[in-house]
């Protein structure tokens, strides 16, 4: 997986270093022969229309990049943030129950999450606040 991620991340740096090249060299070639710029987006233009795959291709590959990225950012923020957690020494999982204070689903699932770590001694439990039902639930939220 490491090699495929790894290739799609030098495929997008190939596919931007050639369309940035492609325009350095139409801007160059442009000075050196005064054409205008219109021109020279015509060009380009024209060659992405032409090759519609490397536009495409580094497009997915900036899209798969931001995705990373974004799950990245979420492991770091439920990491870092002041949560409350049950936490036991020698766990090897962490479950993040993200909940609502006025969700009553949220609220009939805690019992089965508190047995299965009454259960399994190697698991950590985080709750995370998610307070999207309502405006109470955020008002609740901000007071806990």
């Amino acid at each position: 997986m490491m090699i495929t991620n790894m290739y799609k991340y030098n495929t997008l740096t190939k596919n931007i270093f050639l369309i940035l090249c492609f325009g350095l060299f139409s801007i160059n070639f442009a000075y050196a022969h005064n054409i205008e710029r219109n021109k020279i987006e015509k060009i380009i233009e024209d060659f992405l229309i032409q090759n519609p795959q490397v536009l495409k291709s580094t497009l997915d590959n900036l899209e798969l990049s931001l995705k990373k990225q974004k799950k990245q950012l979420a492991i770091k923020l439920l990491k870092t943030a002041n949560n409350p957690i049950i936490f036991q020494k020698n766990a090897d999982l962490t479950i993040y129950e993200f909940f609502d204070y006025n969700c009553g689903y949220c609220k009939s699932v805690v019992q089965l999450l508190i047995d299965t770590i009454s259960e399994d001694t190697k698991v950590n439990l985080v709750f995370v606040e998610y307070p999207i039902l309502s405006q109470d639930s955020y008002t609740a939220a901000l007071a806990a």
